[in-house]
């Protein structure tokens, strides 16, 4: 599994609907489950970005799909990083050496 950080900018739908994020994350879930990913944490922000999403999943194919759910409920614009390990990062370092 990879790992991947959604950086959400709520539209301005999404700000007129900012009650109904509990109900939002559970969608998330949903759709990272139907992808075979899993939500590890969402949290609300202060500054650029609105709410930070961190999702595993099996495959940049799955990340897509997941994206694709979120941002056709109009409530987002989203910007994604995959996401390594350090450990996993030193270990490539390594092998380039």
């Amino acid at each position: 599994m990879s790992t991947y950080a959604i950086l959400w900018k709520l539209t301005d739908e999404g700000v007129k609907t900012m009650n109904n994020l509990p109900q939002v994350s559970e969608r998330v879930r949903q759709a990272c489950r139907d992808n075979a990913g899993d939500l590890k944490e969402m949290y609300l922000c202060m500054g650029e970005y609105d709410v930070i999403s961190l999702i595993d999943a099996p495959s940049d194919q799955a990340m897509f799909s997941i994206l694709t759910a979120i941002t056709s409920w109009g409530v987002t614009h989203t910007e994604t990083l995959r996401c390594m390990p350090v450990e996993e990062y030193a270990k490539a370092i390594r092998k380039a050496a």
